[in-house]
């Protein structure tokens, strides 16, 4: 590919990035978590709580919010994205870049997940609310090899990670919504989804 089109490429994929993010052809998960009602407005910011473990030594956690419609075309609205050597056990696991956490294998995390950007969407009634986690979303964001190695760019080994999220009493996993009610009042509530 020539330089001037892959520099044009680029500029397109970082001022659209949703672009590659067409979810309608993709594979519906099995069982995923869903919310139905008649219409439901989420406007704001979005955060997701995981409590969660990995074998290896340092992964990723992707968290995105769909709207799936009727026909099952799934709409990616917004997501998020957490390093897991980047929380900040100060934060409430928060990201915080400048002090590297270390990753104990098969250690259960607690890892605050903030989107990157806010969202505004009304789930008609028909509509289901999707969250998908995965640890990894490549090509869209930079690959994590599992390794806990501090330059990605170098490294060629990697390593296959197997990821359990807990969600019980002790370990609410669960993400935060601003629900908007239907007619202007005071505060915005918030709706977990567990």
């Amino acid at each position: 590919m020539n330089r001037g089109l892959s520099s044009i490429l680029l500029t397109w994929l970082l001022l659209f990035p949703s672009a590659f993010a067409h979810r309608g052809l993709w594979a519906q998960p099995p069982d995923p978590g869903q919310y139905s009602a008649a219409e439901l407005e989420v406007t704001g910011p979005i955060t997701a709580k995981l409590h969660a473990a990995t074998s290896a030594r340092d992964t990723d956690w992707m968290v995105r919010l769909i709207d799936v419609h009727p026909d099952g075309y799934a709409a990616l609205l917004c997501d998020g994205v957490l390093r897991a050597r980047c929380r900040d056990p100060e934060r409430g696991g928060a990201f915080n870049a400048a002090q590297l956490s270390e990753i104990v294998p098969g250690q259960v995390y607690e890892y605050l997940i903030e989107f990157w950007r806010a969202t505004g969407n009304v789930f008609l009634a028909g509509h289901r609310i999707r969250i998908e986690i995965s640890s990894s979303y490549y090509p869209l964001y930079l690959r994590n090899l599992n390794t806990g190695a501090d330059n990605v760019g170098l490294e060629t080994t990697q390593v296959t990670a197997q990821q359990t999220i807990y969600h019980d009493a002790a370990r609410p996993s669960h993400i935060v919504l601003p629900v908007i009610p239907g007619q202007a009042a005071g505060d915005v509530p918030t709706t977990e989804i567990q």
